[in-house]
């Protein structure tokens, strides 16, 4: 299959759009702009369409809605919207030819166009500026607010069809509420004219308003303007303003944009059909082979609207819309244009779609685009790439001949980029979604399963949360100690516990008992009972009571020779500790002594190991044997740094509870040639 490489033709300068560049100036751009080149490299959103056609009817007089809300983020397309709108509005012969099945498009002549930008501080304030465009530069002259008669007496003078824009007005107000006036702030008296202008909109027949948010941002001046409008926006029960959210990022239509202002020729749509299909089949064999859902088919189906671009581009994006410093649409704009230079210039030629996996982060470019979104250099150095080639990403490739650990480490690094903390952020990639998205024709799933689990056992910056893998600022000692530990295999748990325990009760003096056997067949324990006094650990799990162990025993004539140990309290605090022992010694193992946290995790194991043993003295503390012919029970007393063995040589030197008789040892031992064990006496 060719590449989009060799497919597609770039618009000059595709490689190299800046977000400082698109920023476009509302009261600049309207005058002089040649409607006609600037609509060529325009796509006609949802959002421009619909506030096309509420302008369009309220311009003709055929609407009672006198004005619509840009609602979206800094850089998310409000003011090239505005622009749209206000070179449509003044040229009717441009609307015609762009948007030629709109209503009432030829209903008027040229409408009359005034234009406010927030970032900027007139003397006249932003009521003055309006007056000043359309024409009646005398009508505000004070900082007193216009009232709503005196908004409607400038539209009656300005006369026709009226178009009024005010673009990011959130700093506006931010400015001025720092601005003492009387009792209040300057914003409270432009607050005041904002809401009165929006009311004598409503009251001129053709008038119409756009005015613009900033979601995210300002957080001031947002309170002031939203106030405004909440004050302006309901009479009754008619609705003045209509919301309108001029790109939908999550939907297909931003590539629209980016294919309109990227590619100055795309393949025939028979070919991009072709692709589509291509990547269909390999989806399907994936959905096959258990590798993936079937909801992955969905993807072949959106090819046709995304091509160049892997339906999951737009998805990851999503991820970090709301980030604060994120241009939403013009920050796309910039980060699909470092994706296609990764393919053109660098190391992704063989891409079939552009999708995050073929970002270059050998590229400046890319590694200064990411780091602007979010800072995530010590994973994308460490983990990804650096300039020695050491990178474990690197060493993984380099080992096995492809680039699917570089690649699938990006496509987690652009799916980690949200930094707004709270309930709803979602960052990172569930392994099935990273192998759909991956999935292409040729390209076989299964080295980047195999990378992918090199890469969460290494990385040191790859993280894991609800089965979803993603990249973070801090090295993920914790979060890897934490999975290990939920993820043990319950045998190895057990086994574990055993060696500890084998290890605590070891009979060095073997004066109270001579073995140790621990978690045994009743049978390994009766042949053993026939030799030796024998210490016998019993598991809480196995055998719900002491006299439950012993009816699994059986009869057995050598009674004297059992001490039965046994847990008294529950088992589940020695599991904790028992898997965060195991987790501590497997994360040693994958961790040389240069990892910058081998230290901590030094520090993290003795304590773990400490606290598991003092676990296993408190939990295993209850003493079990036959004292004539009644089973009687001791408690080991767990305080102190005894061991175990000298723990139950303690007990039983004690005499049992309700003796009245003096306690003598008996003349037999557990070891001959030992002296007498003072252990355990049958009374007449």
């Amino acid at each position: 299959m060719k590449s989009i490489k060799e497919l597609c033709e770039l618009r000059d300068g595709a490689l190299e759009v800046r977000v400082g560049e698109q920023i476009e100036n509302l009261e600049e751009d309207i005058r002089g702009t040649d409607g006609r080149a600037f609509f060529a490299g325009t796509y006609v959103t949802r959002g421009l369409e619909e506030l096309v056609r509420k302008a369009v009817a309220r311009l003709a007089g055929q609407s009672s809605c006198a004005g619509v809300v840009l609602k979206q983020a800094l850089g998310g397309g409000k003011t090239h919207l505005m622009k749209c709108a206000a070179l449509l509005a003044a040229d009717p012969e441009l609307r015609r030819e762009v948007m030629p099945g709109v209503p009432h498009i030829n209903d008027f002549g040229a409408a009359r166009v005034a234009a406010f930008n927030g970032r900027n501080r007139p003397p006249g304030f932003f009521w003055g500026e309006i007056a000043r465009q359309l024409g009646l530069p005398n009508a505000f002259t004070t900082l007193e607010a216009p009232d709503s008669g005196a908004w409607k007496n400038l539209f009656r003078r300005a006369g026709g069809p009226l178009l009024v824009m005010l673009d990011e007005m959130p700093p506006y107000f931010e400015y001025y509420a720092t601005q003492p006036s009387g009792n209040g702030t300057v914003a409270d008296i432009i607050s005041n004219a904002y809401t009165n202008m929006l009311v004598a909109a409503r009251e001129t027949g053709q008038a119409f308003m756009i005015v613009s948010t900033l979601e995210g941002a300002h957080a001031r001046g947002s309170r002031f303007m939203n106030h405004a409008l909440r004050d302006a926006v309901n009479d009754g029960e008619r609705r003045m303003l209509d919301s309108v959210t001029p790109v939908e990022l999550e939907g297909n239509e931003i590539y629209g944009i980016l294919r309109r202002r990227l590619f100055r020729s795309l393949p025939p749509e028979e070919v991009i059909a072709g692709v589509a299909e291509d990547f269909r089949r390999s989806l399907e064999e994936g959905v096959k082979a258990g590798v993936l859902d079937a909801a992955a088919l969905q993807d072949a189906d959106s090819i046709r609207q995304t091509y160049p671009f892997h339906p999951s581009f737009s998805k990851i994006a999503a991820l970090f819309k709301d980030n604060e410093g994120f241009q939403q649409t013009r920050g796309l704009l910039e980060l699909a244009s470092r994706l296609l230079k990764s393919i053109w210039q660098g190391s992704s030629g063989d891409a079939c779609l552009a999708g995050a996996q073929h970002f270059d982060p050998s590229l400046a470019d890319v590694r200064d685009k990411f780091r602007d979104i979010a800072r995530l250099d010590g994973a994308l150095a460490r983990d990804i790439w650096n300039e020695q080639g050491d990178a474990f990403a690197q060493e993984l490739d380099r080992r096995n001949g492809h680039a699917c650990a570089t690649r699938a480490a990006m496509m987690l690094m652009m799916s980690s980029l949200a930094e707004n903390a709270g309930a709803e952020t979602v960052r990172g990639l569930v392994p099935r979604e990273l192998f759909r998205y991956v999935t292409a024709p040729g390209a076989a799933v299964a080295p980047f399963r195999e990378a992918l689990e090199e890469l969460r056992g290494r990385a040191w910056y790859l993280h894991e949360e609800d089965g979803r893998l993603y990249f973070d600022r801090n090295e993920n000692l914790t979060s890897k100690l934490a999975s290990y530990a939920r993820n043990a295999p319950a045998a190895r748990i057990r086994e574990l516990l055993r060696e500890r325990l084998l290890e605590t009760f070891a009979p060095a003096e073997k004066l109270a008992y001579a073995s140790v056997l621990c978690f045994e067949a009743p049978d390994r324990v009766r042949a053993a009972l026939a030799r030796e006094r024998v210490l016998y650990i019993a598991m809480p799990g196995d055998a719900p009571t002491p006299e439950a162990c012993m009816r699994a025993l059986g009869d057995f004539p050598e009674k004297n020779n059992l001490l039965l140990l046994y847990g008294s309290r529950g088992m589940g605090n020695l599991d904790e500790a028992a898997r965060r022992v195991y987790a501590a010694r497997r994360a040693a193992q994958t961790m040389g002594n240069g990892h910058p946290q081998y230290a901590e995790l030094q520090e993290r194991l003795n304590n773990d190991e400490h606290s598991w043993n003092a676990a296993v003295l408190a939990t295993f503390d209850s003493l079990h044997y036959f004292h004539g012919p009644r089973f009687t029970v001791k408690k080991l007393d767990t305080s102190g740094k005894d061991n175990g063995e000298i723990r139950v040589r303690k007990a039983l030197e004690a005499p049992p509870s309700g003796c009245t008789r003096m306690w003598k040892p008996m003349r037999t031992c557990s070891v001959p040639g030992r002296k007498p064990a003072c252990s355990i006496r049958t009374l007449p």
